[in-house]
C-alpha cells in the first residue's frame, strides 16, 4: 500500500480510499489455511475487509468464541508491520476511520466480525 501522509481528515480519508482501490485490484487472493481474501471497501466510518471461509478448515463458530483472540492477534500484526501499513494507519486515525475485519463461513454463511476502532490502532 502506497501513501503519502496526510495532514487534514478530508485528506486522509482521500488517501485511504485511493489504497483501497489499490487493494482491491488484487482480489481474490489466497491468505492459506482455507482463508481467501474477497473484498475490501470504505463502508461509512469503517474499511471493511471480507473473507470467505473454508469451514472444514475454519469454523465460524470457533472464530466468534476466540473473537477476542483474534483481535489481538490482528492488533499485534498491525502494529508490527511494514511502513506502508503503519501510514495507512496513520492515515485510519486522521481520518477517524476503523477497521471491519469480516469472516464469512462458504457452508453455513456464518458470519465472525471483529472491529477495531480508530481509537484501538
Amino acid at each position: 500500500m502506497l501513501m503519502v501522509g496526510c495532514g487534514s481528515k478530508k485528506e486522509a480519508k482521500q488517501e485511504l480510499m485511493l489504497a483501497l482501490l489499490t487493494e482491491k485490484a488484487n482480489l481474490p487472493t489466497d491468505l492459506g489455511n482455507g482463508i481467501v481474501w474477497t473484498d475490501v471497501y470504505l463502508s461509512g466510518n469503517d474499511v471493511v475487509y471480507e473473507y470467505n471461509c473454508n469451514e472444514y478448515v475454519n469454523s465460524i463458530a470457533d472464530l466468534n468464541m476466540r473473537s477476542i483472540a483474534v483481535k489481538e492477534n490482528i492488533l499485534t500484526m498491525l502494529h508490527s508491520s511494514a511502513p506502508q501499513m503503519k501510514e495507512f494507519i496513520d492515515n485510519c486515525k486522521k481520518a477517524d476511520v476503523g477497521l471491519i475485519y469480516r469472516y464469512t463461513g462458504n457452508i453455513s454463511g456464518d458470519i465472525c466480525t471483529i472491529r477495531i476502532s480508530p481509537s484501538e490502532l
